[in-house]
C-alpha cells in the first residue's frame, strides 16, 4: 500500500498578522529605532543578565505593544536584544510554535547601565580595545 507523502510546509497562523507597515514597523519605526540604537547600549540586556556579551541587533518592546501606540513609541518599553533571544521572547509572547499565548515575559531587574560597564570593562581587558 503506497504511503502518503510527507508535507514539510507549516500550517498557516490561524491569525493573520498584518503587514509590517500595518504593525506600526514602517519607515518611521525604522528611523526611531536608528536613533534609539545611537542612544542605547549595543549589547543584549537578556544575554547581559547572565553575563554574556552578544551585540544588539533588535529594538525589543518590554511590554507588547499589541497595536497600542503609546506602548510602541514608548522608548522606555524597549531593550536591546540579540536576535535568537529576541526570537525566542516573540515566540513565547506570541504563541509560536504551538506555545499558548502569554502577556508578557517578565525581564530580570538588572541596572543595565552598570552592567554593560562591567562587561565592556572585562571585554576590553580580555580581547583589547578593538572589541565591538
Amino acid at each position: 500500500m503506497p504511503r502518503e507523502p510527507l508535507h514539510l510546509t507549516r500550517p498557516r497562523s490561524p491569525r493573520p498578522r498584518g503587514t509590517t507597515t500595518e504593525r506600526m514597523y514602517g519607515a518611521a519605526w525604522q528611523r526611531f529605532r536608528d536613533a534609539w540604537f545611537k542612544l542605547e547600549p549595543r549589547f543584549c540586556a537578556h544575554c547581559a543578565a547572565r553575563g554574556i556579551v552578544r551585540p544588539a541587533k533588535a529594538a525589543d518592546h518590554i511590554r507588547p505593544h499589541k497595536g497600542d501606540p503609546v506602548l510602541f513609541w514608548d522608548p522606555h518599553n524597549l531593550q536591546p536584544l540579540c536576535l535568537s533571544c529576541h526570537s525566542a521572547k516573540t515566540a513565547q509572547e506570541d504563541g509560536g510554535f504551538g506555545r499558548p499565548v502569554v502577556e508578557a515575559v517578565p525581564n530580570p531587574p538588572v541596572k543595565l547601565n552598570d552592567l554593560f560597564a562591567r562587561l565592556r570593562d572585562k571585554a576590553l581587558k580580555d580581547h583589547g580595545p578593538d572589541v565591538e
